[in-house]
């Protein structure tokens, strides 16, 4: 085997190692992408559960009581 062939044989390596190593880091990020989507979806739900709560709260309080 030539030196060019042996060079361009570790060149190969090295960038495969590279793409590995780059997919392995976007595989995580993604994954932690889909985590923080979920968490942000419960969060929206929550605020609107809290939302409609204190709406509904506001409108009892300016009612006044059956006594009067």
């Amino acid at each position: 085997m030539t030196e060019r062939q042996t060079k361009l044989e570790e060149l190969l390596a090295h960038q495969q190692q590279m793409l590995d190593d780059l997919n392995s880091v976007v595989t995580g990020l993604r994954r932690e992408l889909d985590m923080a989507n979920l968490e942000q979806v419960k969060l929206k739900r929550t605020v609107a559960r809290l939302v409609e709560y204190y709406e509904s709260a506001e409108g009892a309080a300016d009612e006044k009581p059956p006594h009067y």
